[in-house]
Order: structure tokens, then sequence, then C-alpha cells
């Protein structure tokens, strides 16, 4: 227990210096929360004891996406504003996710739930990055509002094709040729999830109503994060999906002051958890997979962009958004998030692709855009500006 106690001590504190030190050369956060994976990785003990202590690893890493899809789910509030920027939204998740699954399923010969899966996995936009480059763009004001709101969208897309579609690929590897089955089994499971994101979902908003601002905002906040995780070793359902319903919910009908209230409460704790999911994500892992698979991982991302790639200029030519650039619209929606890391680590039991992990192959391909892709985001930012 004491090497435990150690491990996530070291993680959170190494994790709070390298993210700062980071900050300071307009890296992104999770630059400097990879760095400490990667270091965590080469101590002796990091391996022998994920696997004794792998129970408490994957708590943590379920209460860290917990909390992010519940944020998720309160940034809802955002989308009000334009419906011209969530169909453009729309059309860039669809189109990488259309291009993706084709790649996957034709060229690479994975069966059509699988591709799904994938297809799914790849889609997803790393809005901590995305922001870093918006804040750097010479763009108006109103285009990154725009190209911000995109970029929530994205998630909240890809979030719900995922949670939409791999209870079929589980069910469908316990039930095996009996369509039927599977069918209905995920039926119920996303429908149990979608109900029991509504009901905690106005439970948070009464709670708020009638007595919420008389106890500490984080620990009553996080005491719901924990009640989900709960329902979802219980139930056997995913916890992530009834987060996000519960966050869109609770923002739905609640006030934006209130939303806002909630978020600033949760943001410290969620950082802390973030924190650990990154680096024991990345040590989970380990340096063997990653180099193994860094080539994978770079063409992830060249498969990523072509579907990127499609859906900026097709927003471009309907003119969805303020701007006469392609590279403005590809540029905040092209890192990949460590949200995909999650997803590849539940499906990492289902199937294989490219005869290796899905989990190791997405954690390389994140690896590699953090050292190479950034630079070309930059790079591609600075000759848009010249162009101008």
């Amino acid at each position: 227990m004491g090497a435990l106690i150690i491990f996530i001590s070291l993680s959170i504190i190494g994790g709070l210096i390298a993210s700062y030190l980071v900050s300071k050369s307009d890296f992104p956060t999770i630059t400097g929360l990879i760095i400490v994976g990667l270091f965590v990785t080469i101590l002796p003990f990091t391996k022998n004891l994920i696997l004794s202590f792998s129970p408490i690893f994957q708590l943590i890493l379920e209460i860290a996406v917990t909390l992010l899809l519940f944020e998720t789910g309160l940034e809802v509030v955002y989308l009000k504003r334009n419906k011209k920027i969530i169909f453009a939204a729309s059309i860039q998740s669809i189109f990488t996710f259309i291009i993706v699954f084709a790649i996957s399923t034709f060229i690479f010969k994975l069966n059509f739930i699988e591709g799904i899966v994938i297809a799914t996995i790849w889609m997803v936009t790393g809005s901590d990055i995305s922001i870093t480059l918006l804040k750097k763009m010479d763009t108006s004001p109103e285009l990154k509002v725009q190209l911000g709101t995109m970029v929530v969208i994205d998630d909240l897309l890809t979030e719900i094709f995922f949670f939409a579609f791999f209870p079929i690929l589980k069910f469908n590897k316990l039930f095996q040729s009996n369509s039927f089955s599977v069918i209905l089994s995920t039926i119920e499971e996303v429908t149990l999830s979608l109900i029991l994101g509504v009901i905690i979902g106005l439970i948070i908003d009464k709670f708020e109503k009638y007595g919420y601002k008389k106890f500490p905002q984080v620990i009553a906040s996080f005491a719901f994060i924990t009640l989900i995780v709960g329902l979802q070793y219980s139930l056997k359902i995913h916890a992530v999906m009834v987060s996000l319903v519960a966050g869109m919910t609770f923002t739905i009908t609640s006030k934006f002051e209130v939303v806002r209230t909630v978020r600033l409460a949760l943001r410290e704790i969620d950082q802390l958890f973030y924190t650990l999911f990154v680096v024991f994500s990345i040590s989970y892992v380990g340096f063997p997979k990653i180099e193994k698979y860094l080539l994978l991982g770079l063409l992830i991302l060249i498969i990523r962009l072509f579907g990127k790639l499609a859906g900026a200029i097709i927003i471009k030519h309907l003119k969805l958004v303020e701007s006469s650039s392609i590279f403005d619209i590809l540029i905040p929606m092209l890192p990949q998030s460590i949200l995909s890391a999650y997803f590849a680590y539940l499906a990492r039991d289902y199937f294989s692709i490219f005869g290796g992990s899905v989990f190791a192959i997405v954690i390389a391909s994140i690896i590699l855009f953090e050292t190479l892709g950034y630079f070309l985001t930059q790079k591609l930012t600075l000759n848009n500006k010249q162009q101008k």
C-alpha cells in the first residue's frame, strides 16, 4: 500500500510541476502529464504495482472519465448560440467517422461492429490542445468562439456515438451469433443509462435548489460523481454515459449561473483525477509497447487527418463559419483527445487491430501527436498567418 501511495503522490506532484513548466512554453497541460507518465513507466516497481492494485487504478480511471463527461454534459449550455455551428460540427464529426470506418473495414478488414467502434475512438478531438491552438491563431474572436463550440459538439457527438455502439461490440462477443440478444441487451443498457442519467441530473438540480448552497460544493458535486460510478459497478453499465446525460439534464434544467458554479466546484478535483488518468494510461501501456506501435500511431493520425480535412472542406464550401481558410477550420479539430484512450481501454478485451492492442496503439498515437503533431499545427498556424 505504501508503494501505491508513493506512486499516486509522485504522479500528482509531478503532474502539477510538469504542467506548470510546459504552460510557460505555450504547450497544453496534457504534454506535461504525458512526460510524467513516460517517466513513471521506467520506474522498476511500476509494472508490478499496476498489476497488484489494478482495481484501484480502474476506479481512479472511472472517476476521472465520469468527471470529464459530466463536465462535457455541462457544456450543452453553449450549444444554443448558433444552429449553423452545430451543423458544421456535425459534418466534421460524421465525415471523420465515415472515412475512418471505410478505411478500417475495407482496407484493414475489420468487421462492421469493430469498424464502428474504431471510427468512434478516432473521431474525438482533444479540447485541451484545441483551446491552446485557438488562443494562438490569428483569427477574429467570433471565429474562435465558433471553432471552440465545434470542438465541444464534436466531443458530445463522439461520446454519444461510442456509448451507443460499444455495447453492441461487448454483447456481440458475449452472445456471438445471436443477433436478437445482442440488439436487445444493447437497447436495455442504453435505455437504462439514459433513464438513470436523467434522474440523477434532476436530483442534482433539485438538490441545488433546496439545499445545495448549504453544503461544500466540491464535496456535494463529487458525491454525485461517485454515486454514478457506484451504479456502474452495481448494474454493470457505463457510468460515463450516465454521467454525460446527467450533466446535460442538469444544464438544461438549471440557470447558467448555477451550472457555472458547479463547473468551478469540480474543476480542481477533476484536474486531480485527470492527472492520475493520463499518468496511469501511459504507464499501463509501458515503453516497449509504445515504441512498437509508434508507426501505427502515425497511421492513425494520417487517417484522422483525411476525415477532419474532408469535413473542413465541406464546412468552408457551405460557408458555415466565418472563415475563408480551410486551415483555420482544420487546425483546432486535429488534436486527438486523451478520452480516446479510455474508449480504447474499454474496447481492448474485445478485439485487436494491426495485430496489437487497441489501447496501446491509441496511446502511441496520442504521444506521437504531442511530440510531432503539435509542432505541425504550429507550423500550419504560422503559414496561415503569413498567407493573410
